[in-house]
C-alpha cells in the first residue's frame, strides 16, 4: 500500500489558502485533480491537500486508508446505508461487509471533514475498468458534493491507470443513489433481479490515460451487490 512518503509532504509556504507541492507522490497527485476538477481552494496542512470549500465553511482532506482506519469505515458505512433499511426491507450489502478482510483486497480512500471521516471510496483495479465497489458519504455531510468528489476521484484512479471506464452497481430502490451516477454520466448497461428488488449495472466510459502502479492488493475476486 503506498502512503505519502516524509520527503514528499504537503508543507505550508505562505497564507492559509497558500502552499507547495513536492512532486513525485502518487497519492498527492490523485487528491489535486481532484481539488482541481471540483473547483475548491488548496490548503496545505500536514500529509495531506485539504481544500476549503465555499459552503459550506469547512476543510476536507483525503487520505489512503490503512487497516487502522477500519472500525471508523464500518461505522460510517453503517451509518449512511441504514437510511434503506425501510425501503428494501433488509440491510444493504456494504453493511455487512467484512472491512477487516476488505482493506487487503480493495484500496480505499477516505474524505475527512475537519479532522472527521465523512465519505469513503471502496475500488478495485480490473482488466478493462476501475470497479467502484462502494461510495458513501456521512448523512451529516450528504448534499453538500463530497459523493461527487469521491466520483471524481475515482475517474482520477481510472485515468491514471490507463483504464477506459468506470464500473458501479447500485439498488434501483436507492434512487438519490442513481440519480447521482446518472448526473455524473453513468448509464444502466444490465439489471437484474436480487432478494425481491433489482439491481442495475451502471458504466461511464472514459478516455484511458498514462497507468500508474496499484495502491495494494487489488483483485477480481469479491463483488458484493446492493
Amino acid at each position: 500500500m503506498m502512503h505519502p512518503r516524509p520527503n514528499s509532504d504537503v508543507v505550508a509556504s505562505g497564507p492559509m489558502w497558500t502552499g507547495a507541492w513536492r512532486l513525485g507522490d502518487d497519492e498527492a497527485e490523485f487528491y489535486h485533480a481532484v481539488i482541481d476538477s471540483t473547483h475548491t481552494c488548496l490548503r496545505p496542512v500536514g500529509r495531506f491537500f485539504v481544500f476549503g470549500l465555499v459552503m459550506p465553511p469547512q476543510f476536507v482532506a483525503f487520505s489512503t486508508a490503512t487497516a487502522a482506519d477500519v472500525p471508523a469505515i464500518r461505522a460510517l458505512v453503517r451509518t449512511a446505508y441504514a437510511k434503506w433499511i425501510p425501503i428494501i426491507g433488509r440491510e444493504p450489502r456494504p453493511m455487512l461487509t467484512d472491512y477487516a478482510e476488505a482493506i487487503h483486497d480493495f484500496r480505499f480512500d477516505l474524505l475527512t471533514v475537519d479532522g472527521q471521516v465523512a465519505g469513503v471510496l471502496q475500488t478495485c483495479l480490473c482488466a478493462d475498468h476501475l470497479w467502484i465497489e462502494n461510495v458513501a458519504v456521512h448523512p451529516h455531510h450528504q448534499r453538500r458534493g463530497h459523493g461527487q468528489a469521491l466520483l471524481v476521484l475515482a475517474e482520477q484512479l481510472a485515468r491514471h491507470a490507463g483504464l477506459g471506464a468506470l464500473r458501479i452497481l447500485t439498488n434501483a430502490a436507492f434512487a438519490s443513489n442513481v440519480a447521482l451516477y446518472q448526473k455524473l454520466g453513468y448509464v444502466v448497461e444490465q439489471s437484474e433481479a436480487f432478494m425481491g428488488g433489482t439491481t442495475l449495472y451502471m458504466t461511464r466510459q472514459l478516455t484511458p490515460a498514462a497507468p500508474i502502479r496499484p495502491a495494494h492488493g487489488w483483485n477480481n475476486e469479491s463483488r458484493t451487490t446492493a
